[in-house]
């Protein structure tokens, strides 16, 4: 049978065809089996008149291509995830203590400094020079006869006034000063001056360190020995002022010497008044060496025990409280309160702190 010479034509479009339908049904059901898109079917048709009837398409009448369109995937939404933290929740910054601590202990546990003059006065830069805590390089010699000029408080109006005295007794620890120009000063012996300054000198003096320990020695003056001014003194029957433990850098009315001052008016030099106002004052020099940050009324009790162990009477302190039992002996004021009645002194006419002032 011979073979017609369009075989292989025939034959290359069948071929053809079969391989676009295959095409055509691959992508079909792969977009249909995906369930992600859709097939848009986009037909480009010959238009036609409006008077013909719709008929089937002749073999070699343009047909419509199908052309699929997927649909692109929609972007996935992500929820976020918290990020995790594995990390412990931080401690209580303050927790609350199983006991609150009592007012004792907080003050047993609190260490309240010492109002140092001279630290602050450095500090706060109150002088332009350099400010020394012993202004004396070498110890003074200082000989009966000697004259020195003196500054005197006066408690009732806190004032200051200049005056000078003259050296009358010189003794292993102290040194006697009598006014110039008093009055009463004029009147006192040299008998009456040693006899005051043996009872210092032998019992006071030792009896008060044996018991409350040492004044500052040798002191801001660079002087072992203590200073006693004698004369007219305002308002008190003596007084130590610690002020005069400084130098005159910090206050101009330091007389820059451990130093005790008696009104003459009050205890004549060789009475057991005036010895047993120097065992009491000589204590508060003692204690405010030692502790200057000590209550008034601890202070002041013990300035009269030193006087009972001097053998001296405490001036009728304990007949002035069983007289007004209600007097509140642990608080004191701020400012001196003088007894009008001699030889008797409340408790309010000692002082107004350590640190500051004690009056007798």
């Amino acid at each position: 049978m011979q073979r017609s010479k369009y075989a292989p034509v025939l034959l290359f479009v069948g071929l053809f065809l079969l391989a676009c339908a295959l095409a055509g049904a691959a992508i079909f059901l792969s977009t249909m089996g995906s369930g992600r898109g859709e097939i848009t079917a986009v037909v480009r048709t010959q238009p036609t008149s409006t008077s013909q009837a719709s008929v089937l398409p002749a073999a070699d009448t343009p047909t419509a291509t199908i052309t699929p369109v997927p649909v692109r995937d929609a972007a996935p939404v992500v929820t976020p995830t918290p990020a995790s933290n594995d990390s412990p929740l931080p401690p209580d910054p303050s927790p609350t203590p199983a006991r609150a601590l009592t007012t004792e202990q907080v003050l047993a546990d609190t260490d309240v400094p010492v109002r140092d003059r001279l630290d602050l006065a450095q500090r706060f830069k109150l002088s332009d020079q350099p400010i020394p805590a012993v202004v004396n390089p070498i110890t003074p010699a200082y000989q009966v006869g000697d004259q020195e000029s003196f500054w005197v408080g006066e408690s009732d109006t806190l004032r200051h006034f200049q005056v000078t005295a003259t050296l009358r007794y010189v003794g292993s620890h102290s040194y006697w000063w009598l006014e110039d120009g008093s009055d009463e000063a004029d009147k006192v012996t040299d008998s009456e001056m040693a006899a005051s300054a043996e009872a210092f000198e032998n019992t006071i003096y030792p009896t008060n360190r044996a018991f409350f320990g040492t004044e500052w020695s040798p002191g801001v003056d660079n002087d072992p020995r203590v200073h006693v001014f004698i004369g007219d003194v305002p308002g008190v029957g003596g007084y130590f002022y610690s002020i005069n433990e400084y130098s005159n850098l910090i206050n101009p009315y330091s007389n820059e010497k451990e130093m005790f001052f008696i009104n003459i008016r009050a205890a004549r030099p060789g009475s057991d008044r005036l010895d047993s106002i120097l065992a009491h004052e000589f204590q508060h020099m003692i204690h405010w060496y030692n502790d200057a940050n000590e209550e008034t009324w601890v202070n002041e009790g013990l300035s009269e025990l030193a006087m009972t162990l001097n053998g001296y009477d405490t001036g009728g302190t304990e007949r002035a409280f069983a007289q007004t039992p209600d007097t509140q002996l642990n608080t004191w004021g701020r400012r001196p309160i003088h007894n009008s009645t001699p030889g008797v002194i409340h408790p309010t006419s000692r002082s107004r702190t350590t640190e500051e002032a004690s009056y007798s």
